[in-house]
């Protein structure tokens, strides 16, 4: 497997806690598969990435929490907004953590990725080329 495995364990964390943090009933399930295509779903690749690299080994996080808005999904991997304040709101610590995890997952030429529906969950994975 292609990556550095102290990043991979970095960025499942991150998706793991916000999996945790929004998920006030139902469950948080943590799958690990090697796949021939990424999911289908709103995507962040590198340049030298591309969806037919031959096969992914696929780290995916599903919860039952509340989900994301569309106007979420769009900034989800997007530095948060630079404030005066000196108190960070919990979105605001997520927002850093998703957008630290997917600079982490593009400096390893790692796919990052999110399928969510408002008020039904959400899934986050990370995918990286399988060394053949």
């Amino acid at each position: 497997v292609i990556g550095d495995p102290a990043r991979i364990q970095q960025i499942l964390i991150t998706i793991l806690t916000n999996a945790l943090m929004y998920t006030s009933q139902g469950q948080v399930v943590v799958t690990l598969r090697v796949c021939a295509q990424l999911p289908q779903s709103q995507c962040w690749l590198t340049e030298e990435l591309s969806r037919d690299c031959g096969s992914w080994v696929i780290l995916s996080v599903v919860d039952t929490g509340c989900g994301l808005s569309k106007s979420q999904l769009r900034e989800l991997f997007s530095a948060p907004n630079d404030s005066a304040d000196t108190h960070i709101s919990r979105n605001q610590r997520l927002g850093l953590g998703l957008f630290l995890a997917h600079h982490l997952a593009s400096l390893m030429r790692c796919a990052l990725g999110v399928v969510s529906e408002e008020r039904h969950g959400s899934q986050f994975w990370l995918a990286w080329p399988k060394d053949e």
